[in-house]
């Protein structure tokens, strides 16, 4: 990491164009906690956009529409977060960069969206940011750049889907955040917690309390599914 970058926070980061914030959170390499803090600020700003716009597309399919649509926004963002430099503000035509980050999210998502639909078999391979059960094992290496080489096993892959719907969004976001940080061996950053408390307005108590719940009815859900096929 390159020590010379100065440290920026959320807020500071929240009065910056978009175009700024897509800036910091391509320079990950070199500073991981400002490009998350900038991942946060964006998110803040898309996300209900993006959100509203794929319930809106998966809603065609009723029989996996949630499932599809938490899948494709999850892989979108994750997306932005990974290959943010890809959004080239010189071929946005007029002066209008929100509209022209839209397309880009929608040409991410669509993209998604495709994809996921052509993995759609006897089981859905929705890719979140985990990549199977195994998360919660401690001890497994884990590198967020590299892509799956083939398909989860199916029983393992339904599980892993069925026990994620469980949450509620905050649950969502903040274990799956989390996991992130953990499979790479690392603690949860002060600035990562503080920026995620004031995005969702809880405390760090709450943080942590939800955490601990979301992890647990994951658990709770496998173990029922796992007893139930006994």
């Amino acid at each position: 990491m390159d020590q010379s970058l100065p440290s920026i926070s959320v807020d500071e980061l929240r009065t910056e164009s978009d175009v700024t914030v897509l800036q910091f959170i391509a320079m990950r390499a070199d500073d991981e906690l400002v490009a998350r803090a900038a991942f946060t600020v964006f998110y803040e700003r898309y996300h209900g956009y993006l959100a509203a716009v794929v319930r809106k597309v998966c809603a065609r399919f009723p029989i996996s529409a949630q499932e599809l649509g938490d899948a494709v926004l999850q892989n979108t963002f994750i997306k932005v977060f990974k290959h943010a430099e890809t959004f080239n503000p010189s071929l946005v035509r007029g002066n209008d960069l929100s509209a022209g980050i839209k397309a880009w999210l929608g040409t991410i998502a669509d993209n998604e969206h495709k994809k996921l639909l052509q993995q759609l078999r006897p089981q859905t391979e929705m890719m979140v940011v985990v990549e199977d059960i195994t998360i919660f094992e401690k001890g497994e290496e884990y590198d967020p750049d590299d892509e799956p080489d083939e398909e989860p096993a199916s029983y393992e892959r339904k599980l892993l889907d069925s026990a994620l719907s469980t949450l509620n969004e905050k649950e969502h976001y903040i274990l799956l955040q989390s996991v992130a940080y953990e499979c790479e061996g690392k603690h949860l950053p002060r600035e990562f917690i503080n920026s995620t408390c004031k995005l969702l307005n809880i405390t760090r108590a709450n943080f942590r309390k939800i955490k601990q719940t979301a992890r647990m009815k994951v658990q709770k859900k496998i173990d029922e599914l796992q007893a139930l096929k006994k």
